[in-house]
């Protein structure tokens, strides 16, 4: 950021290095006058006074520990695509990977995806024709289709909840099975039809009189047809 204020307001010479000691803490002004001793602060160049200070406060970090902490990451549970590839890109920085950036680029993102359908879709493809860019590409909009599945599907599930209280069968009480929600001609119950009982307390023509008939006359019968 200071660079771009520099450049901005054509700062050049050693007036870049009066504005560079102009910003700095008073702590971070006494270390830097401590790391160019025995020069005078007020002599240095800038480029010697921002050496001075990014190998004191950046040093030189191990190749082997950037790769390992490359090779070793793994796509999280909440990155999405674009978001994993982000981040591999600043993994990569002090890897030291050279002509071979592209490549170790696009296979760490390829087999750090969770397992999926990108990872799936990507294992189809040759590893000859396929670059780190197109691997995302083709990532991403694997992702998109599979969220736009999974919408369809869940907006088709909240209709049929939506619609099916509104049947109008809902509360019928079936004749064959004797359960609610649905009638008889659509029911999927096997076996004898269910009999129903009736008691009338008029005696019925024609049947001999007892003292049990004249207080009650049952008549048996079967739904749906007539009485027996």
């Amino acid at each position: 950021r200071l660079e771009q204020f520099i450049k901005l307001n054509g700062i050049k010479g050693e007036n870049k290095c009066a504005v560079l000691l102009t910003y700095l803490t008073d702590e971070t002004y006494r270390l830097a006058h401590n790391l160019i001793h025995p020069t005078k602060i007020e002599c240095v160049s800038y480029e010697s006074l921002v050496k001075a200070l990014n190998e004191h406060f950046a040093p030189v970090k191990s190749t082997f520990a950037e790769k390992s902490r490359f090779y070793g990451a793994v796509q999280e549970v909440s990155e999405s695509v674009e978001e994993w590839a982000a981040r591999l890109r600043g993994l990569v920085i002090h890897g030291g990977f050279g002509d071979s950036l592209d490549m170790v680029l696009r296979d760490r993102f390829v087999l750090g995806l969770r397992i999926g359908p990108e990872r799936d879709r990507l294992f189809e493809l040759k590893a000859d024709d396929l670059t780190f860019s197109r691997a995302v590409e083709v990532a991403k909009q694997t992702a998109s289709a599979r969220e736009a599945r999974n919408s369809t599907a869940m907006g088709a599930a909240a209709s049929v909840m939506k619609e099916e209280p509104k049947c109008r069968y809902k509360n019928y009480t079936c004749q064959k099975c004797g359960r609610k929600g649905h009638l008889k001609k659509v029911c999927s119950e096997r076996g004898y039809p269910v009999h129903n009982m009736s008691v009338q307390d008029n005696p019925v023509k024609d049947i001999p009189s007892c003292k049990e008939c004249e207080l009650f006359n049952m008549r048996c019968s079967t739904s749906g047809a007539g009485g027996m």
